[in-house]
């Protein structure tokens, strides 16, 4: 066995060197995997990040859906926007009819006023020609208006 550790004896420095140099190959694949794994780390933090932001995009995905939904219920045929459609249309035609009925309104009033302005025109005559006749007249008498209203019966 002596001899053997003497014929292997010369290789040992050549073994020793074969060590040193897996040793040191040993520390530059630790540094890498020392590096892989703060990436790794670092990876692991960006994918929570993403897991995040997916449940944030699944939650806008439920709300523009539900959106969507309440939308289309607004806008079917028989929906709200269209029942309110129909009230406003509703309004606005009466709208328009108390337009017109106010205008045929003011139309009699104006009427009316002229009218009445005739009225007042013949009674001031009426009371003028009174005034000009002889108060001894027995037939004209029943003519006088009295103050306030206008005899229907033209016999005294």
């Amino acid at each position: 066995m002596l001899t053997q550790i003497e014929l292997q004896g010369g290789k040992l420095p050549a073994l020793g060197r074969s060590v040193q140099s897996v040793s040191e190959l040993a520390g530059g694949v630790a540094g890498k995997v020392d590096a892989l794994s703060e990436r790794l780390s670092t990876l692991d933090a960006r994918a929570s990040g993403i897991d995040a932001f997916d449940e944030k995009i699944e939650s806008l995905r439920s709300e523009v859906a539900k959106a969507a939904t309440e939308a289309n219920e607004l806008l079917a045929p028989a929906g709200e926007l269209q029942k309110h459609r129909q009230a406003v249309e509703q309004l606005s035609s009466q709208a328009v009819e108390n337009v017109a009925v106010l205008d045929a309104m003011k139309k009699d009033q104006t009427e009316l006023d002229e009218a009445r302005e005739r009225l007042r025109g013949a009674k001031e005559q009426v009371e003028q020609a009174a005034g000009a006749t002889p108060r001894s007249s027995p037939i004209l008498r029943g003519c006088r208006p009295s103050p306030g209203r206008w005899p229907m019966n033209t016999r005294a």
